[in-house]
């Protein structure tokens, strides 16, 4: 529910500030960049971890909860410093996760290669 509200309020918001073009040029790539940099850490610690002890599914899904977790709760780079709603950054995540750029569990980008292919089968 909470994704929900964040990823609605963080796409209304960026929506008004490029309508009303309160945005510099490429300032919120700039921003997606960083926030994919601060979980590309976070998510690059996890693989290690969960390769390393050759992981089963539940201890995947785990970490990958635990990941989300973080996005929930952590104080996240801001796009400027006035803007300080939380929202803005955990909404951008799930917008980043839509993209296909951040994910929580280990395997996200295949498993949703996979999704899509079966998806392509069946239509």
């Amino acid at each position: 529910m909470h994704a929900i509200r964040n990823y609605f309020r963080a796409f209304e918001q960026r929506s008004r500030w490029l309508r009303e073009e309160l945005l510099l040029l490429g300032e919120l790539e700039r921003y997606e960049d960083r926030l994919v940099e601060e979980w590309d850490i976070l998510f690059q610690q996890m693989a290690d971890e969960l390769r390393q002890d050759a992981a089963a599914e539940q201890a995947k899904k785990t970490a990958g909860q635990t990941l989300y977790g973080w996005v929930e709760t952590a104080n996240h780079p801001r796009i400027r410093p006035g803007v300080t709603e939380p929202f803005v950054s955990r909404g951008t995540y799930q917008i980043l996760s839509d993209a296909r750029r951040v994910g929580w569990h280990l395997e996200f980008k295949e498993r949703l290669q996979q999704l899509v292919g079966v998806l392509r089968a069946v239509s």
